[in-house]
């Protein structure tokens, strides 16, 4: 068993470049999980015990056996997605943003930035969500759910959490 504690970089880095990679899917909802026992998609055990605050992004390598690295994948899921109206007035993109980020972000669910897009992964159901977003009443963006990659990017850091 590999265990993993801490982030040690993306698959990309040049360090890596001429390793075998073994690849860990990870859900969006477990991006944040300190702790947890996985299989890589060879079936090799792992073990991730990694500090406060840190974030499974799409590329994360935990792990390096030398000749391997263990790495992070991240499988297109159903999502909701906001696109907002580049041409639209700058002061009801800004409302409608905040009207999106305070309905989603008061129910603690990650909204991640894509340009002019937002993707607010489904964590209880898409007619719960429509509900929500019948409330919200935007005015320069259009919505749909689609399967897509979530995490891709850096999330959460040390100290940008908060507790009750």
């Amino acid at each position: 068993m590999i265990i993993a504690k801490n982030i040690i970089g993306k698959v990309e880095d040049e360090i890596f470049s001429n390793k075998n990679i073994e690849w860990i899917n990870v859900k969006s909802f477990e991006a944040k999980s300190r702790i947890m026992r996985c299989k890589t998609e060879l079936g090799t055990d792992v073990a991730i015990d990694l500090p406060r605050g840190s974030y499974l992004s799409d590329g994360s390598v935990i792990a390096d056996t030398g000749d391997t690295i263990i790495a992070i994948r991240r499988q297109p899921e159903e999502a909701l997605i906001v696109r907002f109206d580049s041409t639209a007035d700058l002061k009801l993109l800004v409302e409608d943003a905040a009207r999106i980020s305070y309905a989603f972000g008061n129910q603690h669910i990650p909204i991640e930035v894509h340009g002019l897009e937002l993707r607010v992964p489904i964590t209880t159901s898409q007619s719960v969500m429509e509900h929500t977003l019948e409330h919200v009443a935007l005015r320069v963006a259009e919505v749909s759910f689609e399967k897509v990659k979530l995490a891709l990017k850096e999330g959460f850091q040390e100290g940008s959490h908060h507790e009750h």
